[in-house]
């Protein structure tokens, strides 16, 4: 995470010039809340983080080539990482994501753990941050957690199910987060999936 924000300071003090038009993307304070209920990132870093994404990507949005950019890591470790990122929130495939989403994104794909990765992605997925989720968002986590691994999706949907009838023993139709991550953590082959994208993301690329 270091190496990605001296990468970012690096290109907005060298090459990459500040844009001063009057039209570009401004960091609102709903974006700064949002992004410090829902990731790591205190204020200081996420006005970082803005900083030099906004001096990369001047429209407010990055395609994989400006992530690229930066990033401090190898670049077969960075495509990992931007492919991951990408599958998160470039659903309907126009291949730009805001600062928003990479943010985000960034937070969770660079967690160390499965555990961390989980309750960032329970974090994510609770949209109304009512503290629980239904089937319906587990199915998205453990589809998207599946896809970014190149699983298929069908086998995915079908271990959500399973997963939260396993759960959700009083019949109410949600899980907290510590039920989410317990559950999650216990089914074999869904952690898996879960340790694989870490450990492929942490290992040593030459």
């Amino acid at each position: 995470q270091a190496g990605m924000k001296k990468a970012v300071s690096r290109k907005r003090n060298g090459r990459f010039r500040k844009n001063s038009s009057k039209n570009c993307p401004h960091l609102t304070e709903e974006d700064i809340e949002y992004l410090k209920q829902h990731t790591r990132y205190d204020e200081r870093e996420i006005r970082e983080w803005f900083s030099g994404f906004i001096t990369v990507c001047p429209s407010g949005t990055a395609d994989k080539d400006n992530i690229l950019q930066m990033y401090d890591m190898p670049k077969q470790k960075a495509k990992i990482f931007i492919n991951q990122i990408f599958k998160l929130f470039d659903k309907d495939g126009t291949g730009d994501i805001t600062f928003r989403e990479f943010v985000v994104a960034t937070n969770m794909t660079s967690c160390h753990s499965a555990e961390d990765k989980l309750r960032w992605a329970f974090k994510m997925y609770d949209k109304d941050n009512s503290g629980t989720i239904d089937l319906e968002e587990l199915t998205d986590i453990v589809v998207t957690f599946y896809d970014m691994e190149g699983e298929d999706r069908e086998k995915a949907a079908t271990r959500a199910e399973y997963i939260f009838q396993q759960l959700d023993a009083n019949g109410d139709g949600s899980l907290d987060e510590e039920e989410f991550c317990k559950g999650c953590l216990e089914d074999d082959d869904f952690y898996k999936v879960i340790k694989d994208g870490v450990q492929k993301l942490y290992a040593d690329v030459s």
